[in-house]
């Protein structure tokens, strides 16, 4: 239910009129009463704006420089920094390089070491022999084709001599080709020689010469000399003849006329020790020196 509601302005209170109020009228008198100012002018926002807008590419322009200059000490930076590498790169191809050579030398130097040790070892046994040839031709018993005091050049000699046949060996019970020309006999005698070297050493070095002894006779089966270029091929012949299978030939070292005598001596000594009753006797080669 809606409660009665009195008019505006009506009622008990003091100072209100019962009607709404003329606002024309209230508008005149305010308007009377409001004082007008002149308005104050502002500056140009568009100066500001261009103002701020050249402050920011100036410090855009300055960033700019600045990022040159920076990627211009960078650049330069790297280009030395390829340099210093380049140049590290080659020096540790020269160190590397070096090294190798080093090791080369060290390897010709230890080459070259062995080769010396093997040297002084052939050396020194050949002192030894010789040593030995030098006590017994001082030694030698009296004999009619040989001066019982040998000199000291005749020593000389006899040592060189021995020297020169170590490079030999003699193969004998070859049968002699029967072809009436020389090169046809030799051509048959290298080739057997040749068979039988390589039965007792793999890759033996070549002959330096292939001859036979004494004069050709048609009836007659001539021993063979065989030179080579080193004494270490022929005693390695020497040392393993046993490996032929064929018991008709025969190798031995190239003696000397002195050494053949002093064998012959040896084996009449050791026939009449045997006639006279002597046993366990026989002839022993004691460091290429028979005894």
């Amino acid at each position: 239910m809606s409660l009665p509601r009195s008019p505006p302005g009506g009622g008990m209170c003091a100072g209100r009129s019962g009607s709404f109020p003329n606002l024309s009228e209230s508008h005149k008198e305010a308007k009377s009463q409001i004082t007008l100012r002149n308005k104050r002018k502002l500056p140009d926002d568009n100066e500001v704006t261009k103002s701020d807008i050249a402050e920011i590419k100036r410090q855009m322009s300055e960033m700019l420089d600045l990022l040159k200059s920076s990627k211009s000490e960078q650049t330069e930076s790297i280009n030395k920094l390829s340099v210093n590498v380049a140049a590290i790169k080659a020096d540790v191809a020269n160190i590397s390089s070096t090294m190798q050579n080093i090791i080369l030398e060290n390897k010709k130097i230890k080459d070259q070491l062995s080769k010396l040790s093997v040297a002084a070892e052939n050396t020194e046994k050949k002192v030894r022999l010789l040593e030995s040839d030098v006590y017994i031709l001082k030694n030698m018993p009296p004999s009619s084709s040989i001066q019982t005091t040998a000199t000291q050049n005749e020593i000389f000699t006899e040592i060189e001599e021995r020297n020169l046949r170590a490079k030999n060996i003699i193969v004998a019970g070859i049968p002699e080709s029967r072809n009436y020309t020389t090169t046809s006999r030799q051509d048959y005698d290298k080739a057997e020689i040749l068979r039988i070297t390589e039965m007792i050493h793999n890759a033996c070095p070549q002959p330096t010469r292939i001859f036979r002894l004494g004069k050709y006779k048609s009836e007659k089966n001539r021993a063979i000399k065989v030179c080579f270029p080193s004494e270490d091929t022929a005693k390695n012949i020497l040392r393993n003849r046993n490996k032929i299978d064929k018991e008709h030939i025969k190798i031995y070292s190239d003696q000397t006329p002195y050494q053949r005598k002093y064998l012959q001596n040896l084996k009449e000594e050791l026939q009449q020790r045997t006639s006279n009753g002597e046993s366990g006797l026989n002839i022993k080669y004691i460091k290429g020196t028979p005894k």
